[in-house]
Order: structure tokens, then sequence, then C-alpha cells
């Protein structure tokens, strides 16, 4: 009996010896896996059939993998496309004051003085300015010297220009009848200030002193003239003897911004 069961054993053993090796198991796949796969070298797999997808299916599921390019416009290269749109026409800047002469003269324009020429003061047809000397008529010679080169300090830095208007034996006349007498639209706003008021620091006592002069020692008033929002002029005047009772003196333009 333990013989027996040693041939079996013998047997078994090598018929088991005897046969090939088991081959190796191989991944399943599906159709879907193999549509995604990348394109490298892989070795190949086997694919176990199943139940193909609906052509429809399919298709929306290939259409959505393929990688879209845009289409080149045809004729034309890939470079010339690649041109930035800004070598397009340069814009134009703009420009302000075109050279240096035109803003010479817009500076001269600007700083013109407002009483205009001597020549359309003394007959009144200035229509700029007011009318600072009566046709005819002189301003004294003193202060005609002590107004020249005199500038009155402010931003326009004007220099001062004489006056001489008569006033029919009147004298000192209010803010009005100034006003009509230099052909000012409006005499409501004209102030009469005193000297010190005007002249606080005395900058200008030798035109003062002028005016007292020509006026025989005179009382001396200031017409303070509003020309706009931020000009205004200043009329420094006394009375001269005589029937005319002629104002004499000299004004300035201040801007007061």
């Amino acid at each position: 009996m333990g013989v027996i069961l040693s041939l079996f054993h013998t047997v078994r053993n090598r018929n088991r010896s005897s046969q090939p090796p088991p081959a190796p198991a191989v991944p399943e796949t599906h159709e879907l896996d193999t549509l995604h796969a990348s394109p490298t070298s892989a070795p190949p797999t086997a694919t176990i059939p199943r139940p193909r997808l609906p052509p429809r299916v399919f298709a929306a599921l290939s259409s959505r993998s393929r990688a879209t390019a845009p289409a080149s416009p045809a004729g034309v290269p890939a470079q010339a496309q690649a041109l930035p749109a800004a070598r397009a026409a340069p814009r134009q800047q703009k420009r302000g004051m075109a050279d240096d002469a035109s803003y010479l003269s817009f500076l001269e324009k600007a700083n013109a003085p407002l009483g205009g020429s001597n020549e359309a003061q003394a007959s009144g047809s200035g229509k700029k300015g007011f009318k600072t000397v009566d046709e005819g008529a002189k301003v004294p010679e003193v202060i005609r010297k002590a107004i020249e080169g005199v500038v009155y300090v402010s931003d326009a830095d004007e220099g001062f220009e004489g006056v001489s208007l008569g006033t029919g034996g009147r004298g000192m006349v209010d803010g009005e009848s100034f006003a009509d007498l230099i052909g000012s639209p409006d005499g409501r706003e004209i102030e009469i200030l005193d000297i010190s008021q005007w002249d606080e620091r005395g900058e200008y006592k030798s035109i003062v002193d002028a005016i007292r002069d020509a006026t025989s020692g005179g009382d001396v008033r200031v017409y303070r003239v509003p020309r706009g929002a931020t000009r205004v002029e200043y009329w420094v005047v006394g009375v001269e003897e005589g029937e005319e009772g002629r104002l004499v003196g000299a004004k300035a333009l201040s801007v007061e911004s």
C-alpha cells in the first residue's frame, strides 16, 4: 500500500512540472480608455469586446477630444497675423501753442493795458479803456515826471497813466458822477478811498506828493473802479484850482487774483 501511494505522488509531481507556466494577466481596457489615451509608445494590451457605443454618442465624444485650432485666413501667413495692432498709423498728439512767437503774442495780449493808446484816451474814443484825459487837456508836468517809470505792484505790475478830467466846477465828485466822467457803465460799484486805505506802506508817496503840488496842497482821494472779477483800477486824483474844477492825477491797473 505504501509503495502505491509513493508511485502516485511521483506521477502527479511529474505532470505538474511538465505543464507550461501560466500566461501573465492582461489588463482590461475599454473603448473609452483607448479613445482618450495619449499617443505614446506603450506595450500592446488586449481589448475585451464590450457592447459598442451608439454612433452619435461616439461621434460626440470624439469631437470633444480633438484639439481644435483657429483657422488662418487664406493667403495670410501666421507671422503676419501675429504682428501687433500697434503698428497702425500713430495717433497724433494735440499741440498747444504753435511756437514761441505765438506764445509771446498771447502774453502780450493778456498783459496789454486796458486803457488803450494815449490818443484814444485823450479823445475819449477808446473802446477797451476809460477816458483819462479830456481832448485838448494836459496832465500837469509835475505829475508826469512823478509817474514816469513807476509801476503799481500787483499780479500785473502795470505802469501809471496821467489823468486830467474836467468836472464843470464840481470838484471831487461822487462815484456815479465819476463814472460819467470816465465812461464807466455803472458807477454804483465805484468806491472812494483815503490815501492810507490805498497805500498803507507809503510806497507811492512821491506820486501823492506830486498831485498835492499840482493842486496847491489840495485833498487827494482814490477812486476804486472794478473792471471785472480780478481787475481793478485805482484813480489817484486831486482837484486843480480853476473854474473847471479839473481832476488831475494818475491811475493804475491792479490784478487781484
